[in-house]
This record gives C-alpha cells, sequence and structure tokens, in this order.
C-alpha cells in the first residue's frame, strides 16, 4: 500500500509549484491592483477575470466595435461601387482617350511630354 504524504509536505509542495508557475506573482499583483484601487469593483470576480486574462469587453465596447464594423462596412461598399463605376467609365470611353497618366504625385518626364506633343 502506498505511502500517503503528511498534509504539510503537500502543501509545500503545492506551494512550490504555484510559485514555479508564476500564478503566486501573478495573484499577488492581482491582489495589490485591487487594494490600490480607490473606487472598489461591485463585482471583484469579473475584475479579477479582465486584469489577470484580459477579460471580455464590457457591453459597451461590444457595441462601439459592432458600429465600428458596420461603419467600416458602409465605407468599402461605397468605395467599391465607386472604384466599379470609374472602371466601368474607363472601358466605356474610346480606347485612344484613356491613355495611362502618370502615376499620382509624378510628373512625366520631359521627353515624354515631348512624345505627347508629336502624336
Amino acid at each position: 500500500m502506498p505511502e500517503t504524504k503528511k498534509p504539510e509536505v503537500k502543501r509545500e509542495e503545492y506551494r512550490k509549484y504555484l510559485d514555479s508557475a508564476g500564478i503566486l506573482d501573478e495573484l499577488t499583483k492581482f491582489l495589490v491592483t485591487l487594494y490600490e484601487e480607490p473606487d472598489k469593483p461591485q463585482d471583484a470576480v469579473s475584475y479579477m477575470k479582465k486584469l489577470l486574462c484580459g477579460g471580455e469587453p464590457d457591453a459597451a465596447e461590444v457595441e462601439n466595435m459592432k458600429n465600428e464594423i458596420e461603419q467600416l462596412r458602409n465605407q468599402v461598399e461605397e468605395l467599391t461601387k465607386r472604384a466599379e463605376a470609374a472602371e466601368a467609365k474607363l472601358t466605356s470611353s474610346d480606347p485612344a482617350e484613356a491613355k495611362p497618366s502618370a502615376p499620382e504625385g509624378k510628373e512625366p518626364k520631359p521627353e515624354e511630354k515631348t512624345e505627347e506633343k508629336k502624336e
């Protein structure tokens, strides 16, 4: 029959485990933060979750994120429509008129300008 360890030995092994895993440090940081908090939270468990593991965002944050996502979706939809309209305009116009221009912010080189005038 295996020997059972004395409760003190088990307790000491468990304490060493908590210390080596960094759990004691994290719990100590949490307790110090909670102690130093001027306005003690109503729900200490939620506060602990938020501090220790980032926690879930609160309802107001979630609602703000949903609104931002909706605005960005609308913006993408609008920009997609504008891009499609511009593309359709380019393809429907005369190919001679749809010469590629210099990229924005770059002027054509002087020799390119003279070539354009000769044509």
